[in-house]
């Protein structure tokens, strides 16, 4: 958990961004990362840092990829 808070930002919603939630996410949708990461409007490399928890991405983006999964933004939160 420690590593999570450590990877963690807070987002424009108030909520702290769960890498690990966001990786469950992509894993279970039927979009590639390329696809996904097109729809969400960003770069695929951009997005695979961010599923491996290397960049933690801002509110907008956050809400952005949440969008292109078809789940509402606080899924990607974790519980504080």
């Amino acid at each position: 958990l420690a590593s999570l808070v450590e990877n963690a930002q807070a987002n424009s919603d108030g909520g702290v961004f769960d890498a690990e939630k966001f990786r469950a996410k992509v894993q279970a949708s039927p979009l590639n990362l390329d696809d996904l990461a097109r729809s969400a409007g960003i770069s695929p490399s951009y997005l695979a840092m961010i599923e491996r928890g290397e960049r933690e991405p801002s509110g907008p983006v956050v809400s952005s990829l949440a969008r292109a999964l078809s789940i509402a933004p606080d899924e990607l939160n974790s519980a504080e």
